[in-house]
C-alpha cells in the first residue's frame, strides 16, 4: 500500500510541476486570450478552488500533491497514471 501511495505521490508531482512550467500555459489564468480553452486547475475565478490545499502556491509542493491526492477517488488516481488523462471537472482538473 505504501508503495502506491508513493507512485501516486509522484505522479501527481510530476503533473503538478509541468503544469506549473509548461509554456504553452500561461501562469496567469486569467490572461488566456482564448476563452474556448479549459479551465485551470486552480483558477482564481473559481470560487470552489480557493479553499483547496493544492491550489496554494505558497506550500510546499509535497503538501500540495498530498492535498491533490488525498482528494482523488481511487477510480481518479488510476486514470491519472496514463498519459491521456482525462478531466477532473470537480477539482477544476484538465484532462491531460
Amino acid at each position: 500500500m505504501k508503495l502506491q501511495n508513493l507512485v501516486i505521490f509522484l505522479i501527481t508531482s510530476f503533473h503538478l510541476c509541468v503544469e506549473s512550467t509548461d509554456s504553452s500555459h500561461p501562469q496567469d489564468p486569467n490572461s488566456c486570450a482564448s476563452a474556448s480553452r479549459p479551465p485551470f486547475s486552480c483558477d482564481s475565478s473559481d470560487p470552489s478552488t480557493k479553499t483547496y490545499d493544492f491550489c496554494k502556491t505558497t506550500l510546499p509542493i509535497s503538501r500540495r500533491a498530498e492535498d491533490l491526492v488525498s482528494r482523488l477517488t481511487f477510480e481518479e488516481k488510476t486514470t491519472q497514471l496514463v498519459d491521456t488523462s482525462p478531466a477532473i471537472p470537480r477539482l477544476g482538473i484538465p484532462a491531460l
